[in-house]
């Protein structure tokens, strides 16, 4: 941690040898206020203001929702589950709206501090709402009795979406809200999630079509690699973070 003195007028920090990646600070002032600055790759110099820009503050925070989701694999998997468990592109767009209307409540209430749930149960829940969409991906589907998700994917989208703002939470959360602008820093954080979440629909979306052109991958074995392969990997994911919640709590 670097103090600077009271009289210290916008000083500006050189870092050498940041080359990649990007670099993000904390500003807290003598009342107590938190600001977060970004230095990102190809510069060196951070210059330290009193006042963070509207501009800074929707540039640091979309980007930081983009990075978030484009990493979060997990999160990324129970998207590309939902999208292969709904049946159109009309039940789909229910049920990722709900995904999203859900995630961005839960993330509003935990990133202001009105909703405290610790990090290891929502991390073994989000890979438990990956297995379970996985093992409904697995079940015949049976048109006459249809199963509950079935029936009503835009509620199970829901539910599991209030445990994935929670994920969110707790990165933005790493990162720190500027005090003086939480309402615009929260709001930029989670367009840059839908964004990124977006992106990699786009991208999802057009691998699938051109799959479905390959006649090799209509074979049911194939239909079924995706399911078993995120199904095996939110396993791990949840006997892994299951191990450290209840080694932690």
């Amino acid at each position: 941690m670097l103090q600077l003195k009271a009289n210290t007028s916008s000083p500006t920090l050189v870092f050498n040898g940041l080359k990649t990646g990007q670099l993000l600070t904390q500003l807290t002032q003598k009342d107590g206020q938190v600001s977060t600055l970004a230095l990102y790759k190809g510069h060196n110099r951070l210059h330290l203001t009193d006042k963070i820009s509207i501009w800074t503050t929707i540039k640091l925070f979309v980007t930081l929702g983009i990075t978030h989701i484009l990493t979060g694999i997990d999160h990324l998997m129970f998207v590309a589950g939902l999208l292969l468990f709904t049946r159109d592109f009309k039940t789909f767009l229910k049920a990722i709206t709900c995904f999203t209307l859900a995630h961005s409540i839960t993330l509003s209430l935990s990133a202001l501090n009105l909703v405290h749930i610790p990090e290891p149960p929502v991390e073994t829940g989000i890979a438990l709402s990956i297995l379970f969409l996985c093992y409904e991906l697995t079940r015949p589907y049976d048109k006459q009795h249809p199963t509950l998700s079935r029936k009503f994917p835009w509620l199970i989208s829901f539910s599991f979406g209030l445990l994935h703002g929670l994920g969110f939470a707790s990165a933005l959360k790493e990162v720190g809200l500027s005090q003086t602008s939480i309402p615009l820093a929260l709001a930029c954080f989670n367009i840059g999630v839908e964004i990124g979440q977006l992106i990699f629909l786009s991208f999802l979306i057009v691998l699938l079509k051109l799959c479905a052109k390959v006649p090799v991958f209509h074979h049911q074995l194939f239909q079924k690699v995706p399911s078993y392969t995120m199904g095996i990997m939110a396993s791990f994911w949840f006997i892994q973070r299951a191990y450290i919640m209840f080694h932690i709590l």
